[in-house]
């Protein structure tokens, strides 16, 4: 007997089992560091683009080396936020 398998399912909208199977939007984060610590950090450039999976991974990578970042610009989700911008508020 042949079993079929059936996803439910409405025009335009995709159903609950279905966007509980996608895969999380990776979390995009640009470090920029300061001049006097690059060398700590990368090979000459003052910027590193990293992914992540998990935004709290960005926050405690930012608290740990706070002193030598000048800015982390993070893409997630469709929006772009960059911390120097945010400090100035």
């Amino acid at each position: 007997m042949t079993s079929l398998f059936f996803v439910p399912y409405t025009v335009g909208v995709p159903s609950k089992s279905l966007m509980a199977q996608a895969a999380p939007a990776p979390v995009i984060a640009r470090f920029q560091f300061k001049p006097d610590r690059v060398e700590e950090f990368t090979y000459g450039t003052e910027f590193v683009t990293m992914e992540f999976d998990k935004v709290e991974e960005v926050i405690e990578l930012c608290e740990e080396f706070k002193d030598a970042l000048l800015d982390v610009i993070v893409s997630y989700n469709k929006r772009v936020i960059s911390l120097a911008e945010q400090e100035r508020l």
